[in-house]
């Protein structure tokens, strides 16, 4: 078949059921041309059919293969075991064309494949030992003597025997490619390639000596009688670098060296030699004899004459000393998208330029001959590597530390193919004893169908030692690929295994025709992939083609589809299959919720694409009564998780208390710089916080501790998951610490160890014996004297099952006594405060599922704060007193294991059972560090979270909302600002998710108001941040946009808190829907990729509630102003934080695939009665950008005739009128 005819079959190749979606343009005709070298045109193969088509191969039929009861009925096992073996090595075409070895692929039997698949496979490159040679003796260093004669070494087993000249270059143009690693040591004159019949006559690359470690001269000569080109350039040590050398006949710079497919030096002027036959000289891999160059060249050169018409004589001092790869001879020149092309992965003889092709990817082991290297030319010239000792053979064949250069090679198509190689040996043997066991109780075995009497005449007739001869026995051989005998076998024992053979495969396709419309996750005894078209044909789908815009290597084959030079596991029509199948597993759910938003989405997920993140699927209509109140949509996210798995057993204690076993967590310290009007200032001259500056309007401190985020109002949250005993195996601890707050101990606080933690506040959980008696316990003792009258607070919540394996959010908090909730709604979570110095400890739990809050607990009381500064008795707060404490930068956050030593101090008081608020048993429990769960988004606010604000974060994880965001953003700087901020905000959605070699890892705290977490595991370069699908409840961004994908709408209720939770219902019965009520329902549907969707989505989590939108946008006072100043300066806040630019082009390719893939499909899932409006992409304003229509102070907006004219001859249309009633105006 011709190229041409080939291309034109292009669109018929991939051509879908029902409408083609591929077309000529979508694949161009360069890359049209990969088909011209393959096994295309082959009606016997089926590499390359639609889908759809019938099947021609077992390889096609999904069953497991590794047991034999699945394929094998008739035929013996073991037969087919040596059979597939024999087949392997000795037909496998290593050294063939793409075509042959596609045909070769292609004629393998299902079990056959299956063989070959776990047949050992070997990459790699080979090392050179390198020797300084003394003058007069022989080489001892290892280098290759390659034989310029086709089949000359294993001429029974090569491909070519013909014995003719290859590499001789005689009048014909040539180049060297291939990857080398020059070791990084001096180095003497070494030869790396050379092909030289006379003194005169000689082409060399050659290194230069080089007393550096970074690099040397590399050296390109041809020398032909007086004629002489030379070029040199400098190349790097310690590395692989790809190069090519090359001799131009038709460039006047006819000799060039190329590294990493850039042209590095040239020849400044060329010669044309008339031929360049050597009369098959060997060509030498790794030394040399000494050439002629006729130049300058740095390092230890014999000189006769000056340069640049000097002659000199390069001499060899050592063998080359590094490693080569991918070693290739062409008899034409190298293009740089060639070398761009190629480089990088193995390629196949096709137009015969190739001359010699030495991959180096011969074995490691025990096999003979060790010291062969293969040509995988086409051209046999099969060679020995000299000197190669046998002892440390796998030292040169081992690719070390340094990985392969050619990232792209295909480990699939390089199979270990030396039949007495140890790994051929074992997979051999293993298989033959399965195959065995099987034979011995398969009743169906041919052999047994016959009388035993034909068997015995066979086994005299032919002489044989056994009933079936060697058949059975394990492979032999012991030599290159092509050498693998099989032991002899009866004759009728052979011809009844051909019949067998073909009776296996025709019950395997007859098998199949069972499982025809069995479509499952599993990969066996399904219906075949080629089938899949056909199962959705059935139900009334037509399946669109996926991946139309790939050419032919990515979707047959898997090249280069995530980078440049590299092989996917999968090819994407593997991944095509996969999808495919996963939507006809669900395909029965998708017709009955088919016409619904969750319908559409749940055949976007079988792909694999979360709709809630990429597009808006959008049902217009709705009700005429509109409320922002329920502006929420639900969503599936990954919530990442931090892990705090770990042994609580007997381990070595480092201070402060941390062991090297059990991980943990601390931030930096809670405090920092203060801009508040409602607070003082640190002052300027503060050492710590002397970057405040002076002259700030709103006053300053003389106390540090005003810096504290603990000295006001304050929150901590985070989300706690316990996964399920079932899950973890282990038993969890009766206490464990949720979180501590701590500060630094000081050097006379009785302990004597200022490096040890003071813990003032514990957040201890406490399982029940069956798991439902749990308790969360806040412990507290914000005082730093041991005194009898330092009050202590134990506030308990109970109810939570927080060990059911989901996640629930927890937050602990202060309002301080100045702090005033007037809320009467929020008194149970924020009582109002009814002295001047008592603040309001409160503490919360909560479960999100189905939509809604499920589980909510609260509770909260009091613990009198220091009246005054100067009060007395002297107790203060931890607040007043951390310079006193020996901490002068805060309290900060620790999780996880710790060993506490008591102290006089706070919860560490070995006296603290008998302290006010405390009582027996609770001195233990203070002391519980304990952590086994997984935790996210830690959040430290310094102010108190009201109710809708923390209920809006356990509707959304992502939330950090708050009723004014403008001044509760850490990203506003203004010094009018406030310091009620949130602080802390450990998402753990990081790309770095592993710890590094010490266990450590940086949290990232996203607000940047103090430093990152630091967490420390003793699992080294272990990812410790996993993430579990999770059900959001998010603030809709299209909060203004009439739709709705609620349909069904009750208008009528007996309960009351039902009422309370609907928009519209009132008590029933209801009989009819109020005129002014009847909703505006349509049919339009319109599926929106959004190119603001993630921003837009992310600028809501910065909201509690819509109430900042309807306040911003809804006050008349805005009527006549030209912007919205609230939505505008929310717009400067939140913009701070952006670093960079959306990839909007790289959105709009997805979005380009999505509307020509399955976007076809989708159209079949939407009801023919909707108004489907397409897949659109869609630019539009985020929810903080508003325009607004400017209203003139004039009469622009009256009709003509009603306006005010000042023309001669007019009068005012107010004063006709008030003429008209007798009035004046």
């Amino acid at each position: 078949m011709s190229e041409e005819e080939k291309i034109s079959l292009r669109p018929l190749l991939f051509q879908k059921p029902g409408p083609n979606i591929y077309s000529e343009t979508q694949n161009d005709r360069s890359s049209l041309k990969d088909l011209v070298f393959t096994n295309f045109d082959s009606t016997a193969s089926f590499r390359y059919d639609s889908p759809g088509q019938g099947l021609k191969s077992t390889q096609q039929v999904p069953i497991d293969w590794s047991k034999f009861e699945n394929h094998t009925f008739f035929e013996s096992a073991q037969s087919k075991v040596n059979v597939a073996f024999d087949k392997i090595i000795n037909e496998f075409p290593f050294d063939g064309t793409q075509r042959q070895t596609e045909a070769f692929m292609d004629s393998l039997t299902g079990f056959e494949k299956h063989v070959f698949d776990r047949f050992p496979k070997s990459v790699g490159y080979l090392r050179f030992s390198g020797y300084k040679k003394p003058p007069g003796k022989p080489e001892q260093g290892t280098y290759i003597s390659v034989k310029d004669s086709a089949g000359f070494l294993f001429p029974d087993f090569s491909s070519r025997q013909d014995g003719e000249a290859v590499i001789d270059f005689y009048t014909k143009p040539f180049s060297f490619e291939y990857h080398i690693l020059v070791e990084s040591q001096a180095n003497d004159n070494q030869i790396v390639f050379q092909k030289q019949s006379a003194d005169n006559l000689s082409v060399t690359v050659a290194l230069s000596a080089s007393n550096s470690t970074e690099e040397c001269d590399m050296i390109f000569n041809v020398y032909s009688g007086s004629q002489n080109i030379f070029v040199s350039a400098s190349i790097s040590k310690g590395s692989f670098v790809h190069v090519v050398n090359e001799y131009d006949r038709n460039n006047v710079s006819n000799v060039k060296i190329f590294f990493n497919q850039a042209e590095i030096a040239s020849s400044s002027a060329g010669n044309e030699f008339k031929d360049l036959g050597m009369n098959r000289a060997d060509f030498i891999i790794g030394s040399g004899s000494t050439v002629k160059v006729k130049g300058g060249i740095r390092g230890d050169l014999v000189k006769t004459g000056d340069f640049p018409t000097s002659v000199t004589s390069f001499i060899p001092k050592e063998t080359f000393s590094g490693s080569l790869d991918e070693v290739r001879i062409f008899h034409e020149t190298r293009s740089i998208e060639k070398q761009k092309d190629k480089g990088y992965k193995s390629i196949y003889p096709e137009n015969g330029d190739l001359r010699i092709y030495f991959k180096f990817n011969e074995p490691t082991g025990s096999y003979e001959p060790r010291n062969v290297v293969l040509d995988s030319s086409g051209n046999s010239l099969h060679s020995i590597i000299s000197n190669f000792d046998n002892s440390v053979s796998d030292d040169l064949r081992l690719t070390g530390s340094i990985l392969s250069p050619i990232v792209s090679e295909n480990l699939a198509i390089n199979p270990i193919l030396f039949p007495d190689n140890h790994k051929v040996i074992t997979l051999n043997v293993d298989l033959l004893t399965s195959a065995s066991s099987y034979d011995d109780i398969n009743p169906n075995l041919i052999t047994r169908l016959f009388p035993p009497h034909l068997f015995s005449d066979g086994q005299a007739n032919q002489g044989l030692s056994s009933l079936q001869g060697g058949l059975f026995d394990q492979i032999a051989g012991q030599s290159i690929p092509g050498s693998a005998k099989l032991g002899s076998s009866q004759y009728f024992t052979a011809f009844l295994m051909i019949y067998a053979k073909f009776f296996d495969d025709i019950k395997v396709f007859l098998d199949h025709i069972s499982n025809i419309l069995h479509v499952d996750y599993e990969d066996d005894e399904i219906v075949a992939s080629q089938f899949l078209p056909l199962v959705a044909r059935y139900y009334g789908i037509e399946m669109p083609t996926l991946f139309s815009p790939s050419n032919i290597l990515e979707f047959i084959d898997g090249e280069n589809i995530g980078a440049e030079h590299s092989f996917a596991a999968k090819s994407l029509r593997d991944v095509q299959n996969e999808l495919w199948k996963r939507f006809l597993i669900n395909l029965p759910f998708f017709m009955r919720s088919k016409g619904t938003v969750n319908g559409i989405k749940s055949v976007i997920r079988s792909f694999g694409i979360n709709p809630d993140r990429l597009m808006n699927i959008r049902e217009f209509g709705g009700p005429t009564r509109k409320s922002l109140s329920s502006r929420r949509y639900s969503t599936i996210k990954k919530l990442p998780y931090l892990t705090f798995s770990g042994s609580n057993g007997p381990h070595t204690v480092t201070d402060p208390g941390f062991s090297e076993m059990s991980p943990y967590l601390i931030t930096s310290h809670l405090s920092g710089a203060r801009r508040a009007p409602k607070h003082s200032f640190p002052k300027a001259s503060d050492p710590v916080f002397s970057h405040i500056g002076s002259g700030m309007r709103n006053g300053e401190s003389d106390f540090r501790r005003d810096a504290f985020f603990t000295s006001g109002s304050w929150t901590y949250e985070g989300i706690y998951r316990f996964p399920e005993k079932n899950e973890v195996k282990f038993n969890y601890p009766v206490t464990q610490s949720l979180m501590r707050l701590a500060v630094t101990a000081s050097s006379g606080d009785g302990s004597g160890r200022p490096d040890r933690h003071h813990v003032w506040m514990n957040l201890v959980l406490t399982s029940g014996s069956i798991f439902v008696d749990n308790s969360i316990t806040l412990m507290c003792r914000p005082w730093v004297t041991g005194s009898d009258l330092a009050k202590g607070l134990n506030l308990t919540l109970t109810g939570a099952n927080i060990f059911n394996g989901d996640p629930w959010y927890v937050s602990v908090g202060r309002f301080r006594s100045d702090d005033v909730v007037t809320s009467n709604s929020q008194s149970y979570s924020a009582p109002r405060i009814s002295t001047s110095n008592s603040s309001s400890y409160f503490l919360r739990c909560a479960r999100y599922s189905d939509g809604k809050i499920s589980e909510l607990f609260v509770t909260s009381t009091y613990l009198q704060d220091s009246p005054s500064r100067t009060a007395s008795p002297p107790y203060r707060n931890i607040q007043e007193t951390y310079f006193a404490a020996g901490d002068q930068s805060g309290s900060f956050i620790v999780i996880g294991s710790q060993s506490l030593k008591p102290a006089d101090r706070m919860l560490t008081d070995p006296k603290l059972e008998s302290r006010d608020g405390f009582g027996v048993g609770d001195k233990l429990k203070a002391l519980s560090t304990d952590f086994n769960g997984q935790v996210s988004k830690i959040r430290f606010w310094s102010k108190g979270l009201r109710d809708k604000e923390w209920k809006s974060h356990v509707h959304d994880p992502d939330s950090i909302g708050s009723k004014d965001p403008i001044i509760n953003y850490g990203y506003e700087s203004q010094m009018s600002g406030t310091f009620e901020r949130l602080r802390l905000d450990l998402q753990m959605d990081q790309p770095l998710t592993a710890t590094d070699s010490s266990g450590h890892l940086m949290i990232t705290n996203l607000t940047q108001e103090i430093g990152d977490a630091r967490y420390q595991t003793a699992l080294l370069t272990s990812s410790v941040i996993f993430k579990i699908d999770t059900f959001y409840n998010r603030l809709s961004p299209a909060f203004d946009i009439a739709q709705s994908d609620e349909k069904v709408r009750v208008r009528g209720y007996q309960s009351f808190d039902l009422i309370a939770q609907s928009d519209y219902a009132t008590t029933s019965p209801v009989y009819e829907v109020e005129r002014s009520e009847i909703p505006d329902d349509d049919t339009r549907f319109a599926i929106e990729f959004s190119a603001v969707k993630a921003l837009e989505d992310d600028i809501m989590t910065l909201f509690s509630d819509l109430s900042f939108f309807d306040d911003g946008l809804g006050d008349p006072a805005l009527m006549f102003d030209e912007v919205y100043p609230d939505l505008d300066q929310m717009r400067k806040v939140y913009f701070r934080r952006l670093t960079s630019k959306p990839q909007y082009q790289a959105f709009f390719d997805l979005y380009r695939w999505f509307n020509n893939s399955i976007g076809y499909l989708l159209e079949q899932m939407i009801p023919r009665k909707t108004k489907f409006l397409g897949i659109d992409f869609v630019y539009q304003s985020h929810p903080l950008e508003r325009n607004r229509f400017r209203y003139l102070f004039d009469d622009s907006y009256l009709l003509a005739k009603e306006r005010s004219v000042d023309s001669p001859g007019t009068t005012n249309v107010l004063d006709d009128y008030a003429a008209a009633e007798g009035k004046s105006w």
